[in-house]
This record gives structure tokens, sequence and C-alpha cells, in this order.
């Protein structure tokens, strides 16, 4: 309804609704994820994606992201700590999260740069265009075998 006046036991409500099924919550009240992976590169931390991950989420109260950072600790845990690069954890994360086609990381943010797994939108478009082209193309061959 436009213009309608709510109470804010009703916004509270609603709220805690909307909050209650979010999955993987990040623990970093209304400070942005760009501000964060500074904060962290300007304390020496690693900023690849399962790391930021990590640092916003822990300690994590729900079930679901506990269960996650477990996944991606254990799948680092496999290689010694020296050979663990960016984008190797990247690739970790990739791995058990995947890619999120809308431009940015799921639940990471959207100033990830394009070497951490984002597709941009010209590059999804002219891969679009070659998966297009190469159909053509096999039908097109196919009808002058037909003819």
């Amino acid at each position: 309804m436009i213009g309608a006046v709510h109470l804010p036991v009703e916004v509270a409500r609603r709220n805690k609704s909307y909050r209650s099924k979010l999955h993987f919550p990040h623990r970093t009240g209304r400070t942005n994820l760009k501000n964060i992976r500074k904060k962290m590169e300007s304390d020496g931390l690693g900023t690849s994606l399962v790391d930021l991950f990590c640092y916003t989420r822990e300690p994590a109260k729900d079930e679901d992201t506990r269960t996650l950072i477990a996944q991606l600790k254990n799948s680092l845990s496999q290689i010694p700590v020296g050979d663990q690069t960016e984008a190797f954890k990247n690739k970790v994360w990739l791995d058990n999260r995947g890619v999120d086609t809308r431009g940015r990381m799921r639940r990471v943010g959207k100033h990830i740069p394009t070497d951490q797994g984002h597709i941009s939108k010209n590059d999804r478009m002219s891969i679009i265009q070659g998966i297009r082209a190469k159909i053509v193309q096999e039908v097109r061959a196919e009808i002058v075998q037909e003819v």
C-alpha cells in the first residue's frame, strides 16, 4: 500500500522475518565489504574470497555458516599453508560455492576483482554470441548436407 504508515512493531516483526531467511549472514554491521577488504589488507591478512567470507562470518552463529567454514578450511588444509596462494583459495571458494552470474560473488559483495571468479556482462554476452554462432554454423552445415 503506497503511503501506508507502518508501526515500529510491524516493521521490527517484518525485519526479524527477513533476517531469519538470510543464509550466511555476515557479522560486520553497516561496514561495507570494500572497506573490510581494505582493513584486511592493511592488517596483512589475505583478501581471497575464502578469507573474506571467514573474516566476516566468524564467530558463526548458525549451523550452515559453521558447516561451510569447516568445508572451506578442510579444503585448504589439504595444501601446506605456504602453497596457499590467493588464486588457490579463490578456486576453493568457487569449487564450494560456484560463480554468481549476476556480476558479483555470492554473499561477498560486488567489489570483487574480475580475476576472482567474476564474469563480466560483456564476457557473458561474448560467450553467448560465440555459442549462437557455432550453433548457426552447425545447423547451416546440416542443411547443406541434406540438400
